[in-house]
C-alpha cells in the first residue's frame, strides 16, 4: 500500500463533534516528497458513515496520486456523538459541509481543491452538499442514489412498498398526538437480497454499532423524500463521475442511469458488468475504479490535462446477459454503450 499517514481529528456539525481520519500521502504523485498543501476528497458513507469501512484502501487510492482523504463518522455513529436512531439526511449533508470547513481550515490543505466521494446513500448526501457548497470542487459517486422513494420502491415488490408507505404514515398520525415517532428494524427499511442480508447479519455479528440497531419510523419517512435529483442542475459546471453496477440488487442500476441522465455535464461514467453489488469491492474491480477516479479529480483539479477526448462512459468487466435491458429502458445509455462495445 503507498505511503500515507493516517491522523485521527475531530470538528464540529451543529455543536456535535464528529471524529474522522484524515489519511495524508507521504509522498507527491511522482515519489519525491510531498511538500505545500494538498488537495483532500472527503468520503461521505452509505446509512451510517463508518470511518474505518474500508477506508485504508479507498485512501490510498487517492494519496498515491497526491489526495488527501477524509473518512468521518456521521452523528450518532462510532465516536461521533448524536442519536443513533435518527438518519435524516439533511442533517448528514450538514454533517459533510462541516468536514469541508473542517479541511478548508487546515495549512497543509489547498482549500480551494476538495472534492466529495459519496458511496450509495452517501452519493445522494455528497451531491445535495455539492450543490449546496460551492466550495466543492468536483463529485464522485459510487452506487449513485438520486431520488430516496424511486430508490425504495425499486428494491420492493408491491405490497412491501406499501406496507412501508402504511408504516409510515401511522407514525406521522401517531406523532402528531404524542410527539414521538416509532422505531423500526432498519433492514424493513432497506430491503436486501438473501446474499446481502447474509453479510448484514455476519456484520452486525461483528460490529457492536450494528448488533441493537433501532431506526425512528419518521427517518425512513426523510429518507423517502429526499431528493437530490432535483438540484443536479446546481452541480455544473463542476465534473461529475458516477460509478455503477450492472447487477445491482442493492442501488439498483436504473436509479444510477435515471440520476446520470439528468446531470447537466460535465460528466463521466463508470458501468461495472457482469458483478454485484458488494463485488465491486474486489480489488480487481476497485483498483481500476480508484485510479479512474484520481485521474478525475487531478484532471478536475488541474493537477493534469482533462481528457476532453475520452469516452464518456467507460466499461470494466464481462457484460452478463441482462446487458440488454439498455435496449428497452435506456434508449440514451444503449447508443452510448453500443459504441463502446
Amino acid at each position: 500500500m503507498p505511503s500515507q499517514r493516517a491522523e485521527p481529528v475531530t470538528f464540529y456539525s451543529d455543536g456535535l463533534r464528529l471524529a474522522g481520519i484524515l489519511y495524508l500521502p507521504e509522498d507527491g504523485p511522482d515519489g519525491a516528497d510531498q511538500a505545500g498543501p494538498v488537495p483532500a476528497v472527503v468520503l461521505c458513507a452509505g446509512w451510517v458513515g463508518g470511518r474505518y469501512h474500508r477506508a485504508p484502501t479507498f485512501a490510498a487510492g487517492f494519496t498515491s496520486r497526491g489526495i488527501a482523504l477524509l473518512s468521518f463518522e456521521y452523528r450518532g455513529w462510532g465516536e461521533s456523538k448524536g442519536d443513533r436512531t435518527k438518519l435524516w439526511p439533511q442533517e448528514q449533508v450538514t454533517d459533510v459541509r462541516a468536514a469541508v470547513s473542517y479541511l478548508r481550515q487546515r495549512p497543509d490543505i489547498d482549500g480551494d481543491r476538495i472534492a466529495l466521494f459519496g458511496k450509495e446513500h452517501g452519493s445522494a448526501v455528497a451531491t445535495q452538499a455539492v450543490a449546496d457548497d460551492p466550495a466543492v470542487q468536483a463529485l464522485i459517486c459510487m452506487f449513485p442514489v438520486g431520488d430516496g422513494a424511486r430508490w425504495m420502491r425499486s428494491i420492493r415488490r408491491p405490497w412491501e412498498w406499501r406496507e412501508l408507505l402504511a408504516t409510515i404514515e401511522a407514525d406521522r398520525a401517531r406523532r402528531c398526538v404524542t410527539g414521538v415517532s416509532g422505531h423500526i428494524d432498519p433492514s424493513d427499511v432497506l430491503l436486501v437480497d438473501p446474499a446481502t442480508e447474509e453479510r448484514r447479519r455476519d456484520k452486525r455479528a461483528r460490529a457492536g454499532d450494528f448488533a441493537d440497531w433501532k431506526l425512528r419510523i419518521d427517518s425512513a419517512e426523510a429518507l423517502l423524500a429526499f431528493r437530490p435529483v432535483d438540484c443536479a442542475y446546481r452541480l455544473a459546471p463542476r465534473p461529475v463521475l458516477f460509478i455503477a453496477v450492472e447487477n445491482d440488487n442493492t442501488v439498483p442500476v436504473e436509479e444510477a442511469m435515471a440520476f446520470y441522465s439528468a446531470l447537466p455535464g460535465p460528466r463521466k461514467l463508470i458501468l461495472l458488468r457482469g458483478i454485484e453489488h458488494y463485488a465491486a469491492y474486489e480489488p480487481e474491480y476497485l483498483a481500476p475504479v480508484l485510479e479512474s477516479a484520481a485521474r478525475f479529480l487531478r484532471a478536475a483539479f488541474g493537477a493534469e490535462p482533462a481528457d476532453e477526448a475520452g469516452q464518456e462512459i467507460s466499461l470494466i468487466g464481462v457484460p452478463s446477459p441482462n446487458a440488454a435491458m439498455f435496449s428497452t429502458t435506456w434508449p440514451y445509455m444503449t447508443r452510448k454503450l453500443s459504441s463502446l462495445t
